[in-house]
């Protein structure tokens, strides 16, 4: 069954074109789009048995990218080209290549080079308004139909995620280039939790604490196995499940699946898994309140962030609000796309962990897993 649910799920995120996305320690090592190169496992072995593995990078670096016909899209079309513009300059202004750019597309193009282009889909700004992006581009072994293609849907809302508009827009636009989120690394999170790796950092025995139950929908969640599976056994089973198992959050649209670990999907090759590994400067990790309940009335911003932590450090403290992209954000991008245009690999040679973790992925195993 559960493999089963696993094979829906990753047909859901193929076809959907969004998946949660984005750590400088294991993200996958993008080729230049020929079409004929798949991830090279310097950084990430391939599982050839996974569906979704053909993931490579963006010609030139350059994201071409289209607004959504629907009427909300085209409405709010002006504000979200803006934050698009403002957060790619975040990116540079901490130390990206300025050739990493994004170039809207006209409408034609939109239609005719649907496969090859972005569709910006605005998700609106009410409380059930959210975030989601295709990570990478996808290769040439995901089949598409004419109308199909890497989405990326965006709300402005400002008392989610980040609790900042720009720096929401950075963290997908970090998604589109091609991170995964630094909080989903398996060698972050221990036993309890499927598809762990041994981490001393999160799950229900680590102290860095997984509140599943704080997750705004998580009671909605419960309510539906209610529903489905009446008040026996089986309801505890599933309920469970859906808080320790990606596959099965992912099937029931649970916002678990945005912090749980992706198993068959991808492996890591941090050098370790404790807190000193994790960057936890990312603009690819989720503050402690990220998707999280409120603790009392009133709105949630910067200076009120009263949301429940899911996640916490393990010193108890909270994960902070990086409004920025880290050094380590920068240096995975630049390294991820150092075959593409002539990227120098400078970064590399001056910070040090990401170093460490480059030597050890040349020193890990062959084969492997996927990567979505």
């Amino acid at each position: 069954m559960t493999s089963f649910t696993l094979f829906l799920s990753l047909v859901w995120l193929l076809f959907s074109g969004q998946v949660w996305a984005g750590s400088a320690i294991w993200q996958p090592a993008l080729k230049p789009r020929d079409h004929d190169q798949k991830l090279d496992p310097r950084y990430y072995y391939v599982n050839k048995d996974t569906m979704a593995t053909d993931r490579i990078a963006w010609d030139k670096r350059v994201i071409r990218y289209c607004f959504s016909s629907d009427d909300a899209t085209q409405a709010a079309k002006s504000r979200l080209k803006k934050y698009l513009k403002d957060a790619r300059k975040l990116w540079i202004s901490k130390g990206l290549n300025s050739n990493f750019r994004i170039e809207e597309v006209n409408d034609k193009v939109c239609v005719d080079e649907r496969n090859d282009i972005l569709l910006v889909v605005y998700s609106g700004d009410s409380e059930s308004s959210g975030m989601a992006t295709y990570v990478g581009f996808p290769g040439k072994g995901v089949v598409m139909l004419a109308n199909q293609g890497p989405t990326m849907t965006l709300t402005d809302r400002s008392n989610m995620g980040l609790l900042d508009v720009v720096a929401n827009f950075a963290h997908e636009l970090g998604h589109a280039w091609g991170l995964y989120h630094e909080h989903q690394n398996p060698k972050f999170w221990g036993e309890g939790v499927a598809g762990s790796d041994g981490g001393e950092v999160w799950g229900p025995n680590n102290p860095g604490g997984w509140n599943c139950h704080y997750l705004k929908d998580y009671a909605r969640q419960v309510t539906g196995l209610v529903v489905q599976t009446g008040n026996g056994g089986m309801r505890q089973i599933n309920q469970q499940s859906l808080c320790t198992n990606w596959a099965m959050a992912a099937a029931n649209r649970f916002s678990a699946a945005d912090y749980l670990p992706m198993p068959n999907v991808g492996t890591a090759h941090s050098a370790g898994h404790g807190t000193n590994n994790v960057d936890w400067r990312s603009i690819m990790i989720y503050p402690s309140g990220a998707g999280a309940i409120a603790t009392e009335s009133g709105p949630i911003t910067a200076d009120n962030d009263h949301r429940e932590r899911i996640l916490q450090k393990p010193d108890g403290s909270r994960i902070p609000i990086n409004l920025f992209p880290s050094d380590l954000d920068i240096a995975a991008l630049e390294a991820m796309y150092a075959s593409v245009g002539g990227t120098k690999l400078d970064l590399l040679n001056t910070i040090s962990n990401f170093k460490k973790v480059y030597k050890s992925s040349n020193s890990g195993p062959s084969g492997g897993s996927g990567c979505l």
